[in-house]
């Protein structure tokens, strides 16, 4: 239905801002909502697309952290506004929340019509709402949501709670505070809305670049440093990855860090007296939003002597 790449930034699309329903409440004055370049799906199932470059940027700030709900409306947009959707169909979404937790259902009015999916199908009908909340916890990267339409419970906004006809429109998202989150800036990025069957995700992966060996010494003992460099699938640094290693040789016992902006750790074996071989292996990485396939690693060991 949309993916954003057709806007140039800084437009509304699809979703207006946060404050511009009026059923919208407990958020302070300065919301905003516009198509970015700061970030983009990274793990759209191949078989919907080809990742691009933009995404959706919503910003918010709750009154009162833990209270506050959000009409995400479709009312009216500058552009694709009250898209139509085949109710017969489910409702894949990609979203990005960096910090804090959400909860999140949809929201369909009641238009009928003939379709295509995503044209404009105006604002006369009554609304239901998704009786179940999909929790959303905060994450460093993409996620994926699916709405099941026809076999979803659901709940009355302004209608009956039973979702009635084979078209209506995406009314909103809406989004609640989590009471026990005390998180109340918020930023969330949407990608990538489409109608079919459910997706299959892409697991991003994580794998060892490099390792690069160095040595020192205070006195007459002797250490070693395995300089770790982590990348991504798509051949990018990536910081903030936890790297566990083992040490054998000269000495035994286990090292971790944390991966700099460089996707680059150094780290360092015990001493040992008069040096010897030092023999080192990853044997761990844990990052945010990847899966560590080490069979992609292009080095897994190394080692050095010393002196």
């Amino acid at each position: 239905m949309d993916n954003w790449e057709s806007y140039a930034t800084g437009v509304y699309a699809v979703f207006q801002h946060p404050a511009y329903s009026g059923s919208t409440t407990g958020i302070n004055a300065g919301d905003t909502a516009a198509v970015s370049n700061e970030s983009a799906n990274n793990i759209l199932d191949p078989n919907a697309g080809t990742p691009g470059t933009q995404s959706y940027k919503v910003t918010w700030q709750w009154t009162v952290a833990g209270t506050g709900y959000i009409r995400l409306t479709t009312a009216n947009t500058a552009n694709k506004p009250n898209p139509l959707l085949d109710l017969t169909k489910g409702l894949s979404l990609y979203l990005k929340l960096p910090a804090g937790q959400i909860d999140l259902q949809l929201m369909i009015r009641e238009t009928g019509g003939s379709g295509p999916i995503g044209a404009n199908g105006g604002q006369t009908g009554t609304i239901e709402k998704t009786a179940t909340a999909k929790r959303i916890n905060s994450s460093g990267g993409w996620q994926y949501v699916y709405f099941n339409i026809p076999n979803e419970t659901w709940t009355g906004f302004t209608g009956n709670g039973i979702l009635e006809g084979t078209w209506g429109t995406l009314e909103a998202l809406a989004i609640t505070a989590v009471s026990s989150d005390p998180t109340t800036a918020f930023t969330l990025y949407l990608d990538d809305i489409y109608q079919g069957p459910q997706q299959t995700p892409q697991s991003l992966k994580v794998y060892v670049n490099s390792i690069t060996m160095s040595s020192g010494r205070t006195g007459n003992n002797y250490y070693a440093r395995a300089t770790v460099w982590i990348k991504n699938s798509s051949g990018a640094n990536i910081s903030g990855a936890t790297v566990t290693g083992q040490w054998s040789g000269a000495v035994s016992g286990a090292s971790s860090g944390a991966t700099g902006a460089d996707g680059k750790v150094i780290l360092q074996s015990p001493s040992k007296k008069n040096g010897g071989t030092f023999n080192f292996c990853v044997t761990n990485v844990v990052a945010t939003g990847y899966t560590y396939d080490s069979a992609m690693n292009i080095e897994t060991c190394d080692s050095i002597t010393a002196p």
